[in-house]
């Protein structure tokens, strides 16, 4: 019989591997009731390793959209800079450029801010990104 860490262990490892496990599989698997497996899920779903789904499990992630904005500002944010700071590098004056939206364009939008420009042309959904760059010399949202 497998003690409960073991048992986190493989829902976890089975996870990572699938993208998903199902209660009644994992619970075929190691030979114990669903009501183990579910409650193990519980305590995993509790320190934030995973999320519950009807009979099943998912993987979280920290870039889901049910966070808050402005925390997923801060998640990887010297990363979003390194790839803002390369993708503002790609752009000459006079360039028009459509983006989407999202914490990194956001960061791109700031390297962008912190440029001076002869003309910049943006396209774009996100308002935030509007917003930032709508005071910004020579460019265009």
């Amino acid at each position: 019989m497998l003690s409960i860490a073991e048992r986190h262990k493989y829902i976890l490892d089975t996870l990572n591997k699938r993208g998903f496990v199902r209660i009644t599989d994992v619970a075929n698997e190691l030979g114990v009731t669903k009501v183990t497996i579910r409650k193990d899920v519980k305590i995993l779903e509790g320190k934030g390793l995973l999320y519950k789904v009807h009979g099943s499990a998912r993987p979280t992630n920290p870039h889901v959209a049910d966070l808050d904005v402005h925390v997923k500002d801060t998640i990887n944010r010297e990363a979003k800079r390194a790839i803002a700071r390369r993708a503002v590098a790609l752009l000459d004056d006079n360039d028009s450029v459509i983006v989407a939206s999202g914490s990194t364009i956001y960061a791109f939008a700031e390297e962008i801010r912190s440029r001076s420009w002869h003309h910049l042309n943006i396209v774009t959904p996100f308002l935030r990104l509007g917003v930032l760059l709508n005071e910004v010399e020579n460019v265009d949202v």
